[in-house]
């Protein structure tokens, strides 16, 4: 849907699974070095600011491309987000300065809400 809670700017895409999506130019990862926030999906994430995703390093690879100035928030259930040390940080690994719930938007660097 559209601001305006219309459909018909969302071609349908067969295959893909996830309904529609928005049609327009497709800025790819290059944008990313423009970005002033990044909200970025997570399996899981815990307090000592290690982020899970679906594994192959994609999201951190693409991380890697963000200026310092900008937010990077990771998108996930309250009960995603874990005490610290629950999860392995590998070396890829970008670490997730805040984290987005439905709850709240936790800071992981001050360890407070906003």
């Amino acid at each position: 849907m559209d601001l305006l809670g219309r459909r018909e700017h969302l071609p349908s895409l067969p295959g893909a699974g996830f309904g529609r999506e928005p049609q327009g130019e497709r800025l790819g990862t290059g944008a990313l070095g423009e970005a002033m926030l990044v909200l970025t999906p997570a399996v899981a994430v815990d307090r000592s600011r290690t982020r899970i995703g679906h594994g192959a390093g994609y999201y951190d690879r693409a991380l890697t491309t963000v200026p310092s100035s900008a937010m990077v928030v990771a998108v996930v259930h309250p009960d995603e987000l874990l005490e610290k040390g629950a999860l392995v940080r590998e070396e890829h690994d970008v670490p997730i300065p805040a984290v987005l719930t439905a709850d709240a938007l936790v800071s992981l660097v001050t360890s407070a809400g906003f």
